[in-house]
C-alpha cells in the first residue's frame, strides 16, 4: 500500500497541520512549540501510522525532544509503520539528519556535544534493525555506538555492513579497523572484497592497507614479536612487506615523473614516494633476519637498502628547490623523507661520506623545533648511534661518549617502547661499560613490556575488544551475561599470568581480608535502599588497580580510593537524594570524606549522579558508592560519559605519556608489581594473621630487598 492508496482521514490530517504550524511558531518557546508539536504528530500517526508524512514528523519531533518513539507509541502500531517502504525510507532519512546534526554539533560545540545522550536513536535503529536489516541502519548504529564509546559493538554492526556493500561502506569500514588497530581483521576482509573495493580505494585508504601488511610482519601483538626476535622473520613476514610494496609502487606510479624532474613536487606525490622508498628498506630489514636461512643474503639486502637510499636522495633534492614553510605538510614530508634517509644511510658499504653526510642530517633534524614536534626521534637518536659507531669504525676513531650514547639510546624508546631491540641495545651497553645494576634493571623492564601493552589494550580498546582480539573471536559474550562475560574475561587475564607476573595470587591476602567488607557493605546499602532500587558492586581487579596506580603515578595499592565501589540505580531522583543522605550519614567523620555531586549541574559529558567516597564503621578500607536514577544510568550509558568511553581516553593518554618517558613508567611498574611480590611474601612468611589494615599498610610499604647486581643468562 502506497500513501495514495490510504484512506482518507481528516482528524489525522488535521493534528498533523497542527503539528507543523507549531514547529513554525514564534509565538511561544522553541522547548514549547516542539513539545506541542509532538503531541500533534503522535496522534495524526497513531490514527494513521501508515502515512510515511506522519511517521516522519513523528519521528523528528520525537528525537528533537530527546524522547524514544517506543516510550511514546506502543510496539504494535510502531512496527505496522515499520511495514511499509516509505515509513523505511523516513527512518533512515529522519536518522541521517540527526547524525548531519550531532556531527555539526560535534566540530561546532564540543563542549553541549558531550552532553548529548543518543538513547532514542539507538533504541529506533536497534528495534528497527530486528525487522529490517538494511546495511544504512547497521552504519548508522555503528556511528552511534562509537560516539558512545562502545566500539566493539558498533564494529560488529559496520563490518556486518561493509560485508553486505562493500562498494559503499568497505573503505570506511577499513578505515575504522585502522584507528582501532583492528589490522588482521583489516587484511582479511580487504583480501576477500579486493576486486570491489578496487574503484572505491583511494591512495589513503590503499596505503592504510600497505601499513596492516607492514604490522602484521613485524607482528601484531608481543608474543609474535618476541617470537620473531628469538627465532628470526618467518617468510610470511617477507611476504606481508612485498604485498606492502606493491601497493606503495602502485601508488608511487603516477608520480614518478616526479624523480626525473618532469613533474612538480606535491604533497600527494611526494608522500607516495617516500614511502615506495621506505618499503625497500623494510623489506631488506626483514631478508636480513629470515628465519632459518642460510644463503648469504647481504648483496641483496643492501641493493634494497640502495634503492630506498637513492629514492630518498632524490626525493629531498627535489623537496629541496622549494623553501616551504615549516607549518606546511610539504615540510613535514621532507623532514620524514631525512628521517627515512638515517635508516637507510646505516650501513658501513656506503662509505664515510655518505655516513657523514647522514649524520650531519641527524644534527640538522635534532635542531629543528617542527621535527620535535612531529614525534620521529626514537628513529633519529637509534640511527645516530648507528651512524657514529660506523663512523668511528671506518675512521678507526675512539668510540662515541659514553653519556652521549646513553642518551642516544634512551631517547630511541620513545615511542618505541614496545619493541625489545632497544632494550637488548641497552643491556649491552650497560654491560660494556660496567654498570651492571642498570643492565639488570632494564633487563627486569623486558619482561614487563608485553604485560604494559596489553593492560594498556585493555583501556584503549575496552575490555570487549581486547578479549575478542585475545580470545580471536568476531564477537565476545555480551557483558550483561555476567557469567559468560567472566569467564572470557578470565581467559584473558590467565593470558596476562603467561608473562610470568602471577599478580592475582601476590594480592589473593588482601582480597580475601576485602570481600568481607565489600559482602557487609553491600547487604547494608540493599537494605537502607528502596525495595525496587538495583544494587551493583565490585573489588577492583589488580588490572585496572595497576593502571590506575600508573596513570596518577602512584606505586602502592592503598593509594586507590575505589578498591570497593558500589552503585545504587533507583526509580527518582527524590530517591536518589534520600539514599544518598542515609549513605553519608554512615560515614566515618573522622576520615578523610570526598562527595562529587553531579545530578543537578551535569559534568560537560552529562554524568549526574551523587558519589561519595569515605570509610564506614567498623572497617578500615576506602569504598566509593555512586547513586542515580535508572533513566539517568540508561542515558550515561548511551552518551559520552559511558565508562568504556571514559576508560579509552584515559588509557590513550597514558600511552601518550609512556610514550615520551618510557623508562619513567617501566621503573614505576616494576616498582608497583615488586612491592606487590614483596608484600605477598612477607604475609606468606608470617606465623600470624593480619587485620585488614595491618595487611594494607604491609602492600604500601612492603620490606624491599636490593637488585642483584648481575642480569641473568
Amino acid at each position: 500500500m502506497t500513501e495514495h492508496d490510504l484512506p482518507s482521514n481528516e482528524e489525522a490530517e488535521r493534528y498533523f497541520e497542527r503539528a507543523k504550524i507549531m514547529l513554525d511558531s514564534h509565538l511561544v518557546s522553541r522547548e514549547e512549540a516542539t513539545g506541542s508539536a509532538l503531541d500533534n504528530a503522535k496522534k495524526a500517526f497513531e490514527l494513521q501510522p501508515e502515512n510515511p508524512h506522519y511517521f516522519n514528523l513523528f519521528l523528528q519531533t520525537s528525537l528533537a525532544t530527546r524522547q524514544s518513539v517506543f516510550q511514546l507509541s506502543s510496539q504494535e502500531i510502531l512496527e505496522k509503520a515499520f511495514q511499509v517502504p516509505k515509513c523505511q525510507e523516513a527512518v533512515l532519512f529522519v536518522i541521517n539528519h540527526v547524525r548531519n546534526q550531532l556531527m555539526d554539533l560535534m566540530a561546532s560545540d564540543p563542549e553541549s556535544f558531550k552532553k548529548v545522550s543518543f538513547v532514542p536513536e539507538m533504541e529506533l535503529l536497534e528495534k528497527f534493525k530486528n525487522i529490517h536489516p538494511k546495511p544504512e541502519i547497521l552504519h548508522a548504529l555503528y556511528f552511534l555506538y562509537k560516539l558512545s564509546g562502545r566500539q566493539h559493538e558498533g564494529m560488529i554492526f559496520f563490518k556486518q555492513a561493509a560485508e553486505a556493500q562493500p562498494e559503499n561502506y568497505g573503505h570506511h569500514y577499513i578505515m575504522a579497523c585502522k584507528n582501532q588497530e583492528r589490522y588482521q581483521e583489516l587484511i582479511e576482509y580487504y583480501e576477500k572484497n579486493e576486486v570491489i573495493l578496487q574503484p572505491v580505494m583511494s591512495e589513503v585508504h590503499l596505503t592504510v592497507v600497505a601499513v596492516a601488511y607492514e604490522k602484521r610482519a613485524a607482528g601484531l601483538d608481543w608474543q609474535i614479536r618476541i617470537h620473531f626476535k628469538n627465532k628470526g622473520m618467518p617468510a610470511t613476514s617477507l611476504e606481508d612487506y612485498r604485498k606492502a610494496r606493491a601497493i606503495y609502487e602502485k601508488i608511487a606510479s603516477s608520480y614518478q615523473p616526479i624523480l626525473s624532474g618532469g613533474q612538480s613536487v606535491s604533497p600527494d606525490g611526494a608522500l607516495a614516494i617516500i614511502n615506495h622508498a621506505q618499503s625497500f628498506f623494510q623489506e631488506a630489514q626483514c631478508l636480513a633476519f629470515l628465519s632459518d636461512d642460510q644463503e648469504d643474503r647481504n648483496d641483496e639486502v643492501f641493493e634494497l637498502k640502495k634503492t630506498a637510499f637513492d629514492i630518498l636522495n632524490r626525493i629531498i633534492e627535489r623537496m629541496g628547490e622549494i623553501d616551504y614553510p615549516k607549518s606546511s605538510d610539504m615540510y613535514e614530508y621532507l623532514l620524514l623523507a631525512k628521517t627515512h634517509l638515517l635508516s637507510a644511510s646505516a650501513n658501513a658499504r656506503f662509505g664515510i661520506e655518505a655516513i657523514e653526510k647522514a649524520i650531519g642530517i641527524a644534527h640538522e633534524l635534532a635542531d629543528d623545533e617542527r621535527f620535535r614536534d612531529l614525534g620521529f626521534e626514537n628513529i633519529l637518536l637509534d640511527n645516530l648511534q648507528i651512524l657514529l659507531s660506523i663512523r668511528g669504525g671506518l675512521l678507526k676513531e675512539e668510540p662515541v661518549d659514553t653519556s652521549e650514547r646513553e642518551l642516544l639510546l634512551l631517547g630511541s624508546l620513545m615511542k618505541n617502547w614496545k619493541q625489545l631491540e632497544g632494550y637488548a641495545k641497552l643491556i649491552q651497553f650497560y654491560l660494556e661499560i660496567g654498570q651492571n645494576k642498570e643492565a639488570y634493571r632494564i633487563e627486569q623492564f623486558c619482561a614487563i613490556v608485553p604485560f604494559l601493552e596489553d593492560l594498556i589494550k585493555l583501556d584503549k580498546f575496552g575490555r570487549q575488544d581486547f578479549i575478542s582480539s585475545a580470545l580471536g573471536l568476531a564477537e565476545v559474550p555480551d557483558s550483561k551475561n555476567v557469567t559468560d562475560y567472566n569467564a572470557a574475561l578470565k581467559k584473558v587475564y590467565d593470558s596476562l599470568e603467561a608473562t610470568q607476573i602471577e599478580l592475582t595470587q601476590h594480592v589473593q591476602p588482601l582480597y580475601e581480608a576485602l570481600e568481607p567488607c565489600h559482602q557487609r557493605y553491600k547487604d547494608y546499602l540493599a537494605k537502607i535502599a528502596p525495595e525496587h532500587a538495583i544494587i551493583q558492586s565490585r573489588i577492583k581487579n589488580i588490572y585496572s588497580i595497576i593502571l590506575k596506580l600508573l596513570k596518577e603515578d602512584h606505586a602502592s595499592i592503598p593509594e586507590v580510593t575505589d578498591l570497593l565501589a558500589f552503585r545504587a540505580l533507583t526509580d527518582t531522583e527524590e530517591e536518589v537524594r534520600e539514599l544518598y543522605e542515609k549513605v553519608r550519614l554512615g560515614m566515618r567523620k573522622d576520615k578523610p570524606m570526598k562527595e562529587w555531586i553531579t545530578i543537578d549541574k551535569p559534568t560537560k559529558t552529562n554524568y549526574r549522579s551523587m558519589d561519595i567516597t569515605g570509610y564506614v564503621q567498623g572497617d578500615d578500607v576506602q569504598l566509593q558508592v555512586q547513586i542515580r536514577p535508572k533513566a539517568i544510568e540508561a542515558e550515561i550509558s548511551a552518551g559520552l560519559a559511558h565508562h568504556g568511553h571514559y576508560k579509552r581516553e584515559s588509557g590513550w593518554e597514558l600511552e601518550r605519556k609512556i610514550n615520551k618517558n618510557p623508562i619513567k613508567y617501566m621503573t614505576l611498574l616494576y616498582e608497583i608489581i615488586g612491592r606487590l611480590w614483596h608484600a605477598y611474601r612477607f604475609i606468606r612468611d608470617s606465623e600470624i594473621p593480619h587485620a585488614l589494615h595491618e595487611l594494607l599498610e604491609i602492600y604500601q610499604n612492603p620490606p624491599l630487598p636490593h637488585l642483584p647486581d648481575q642480569p641473568s643468562k
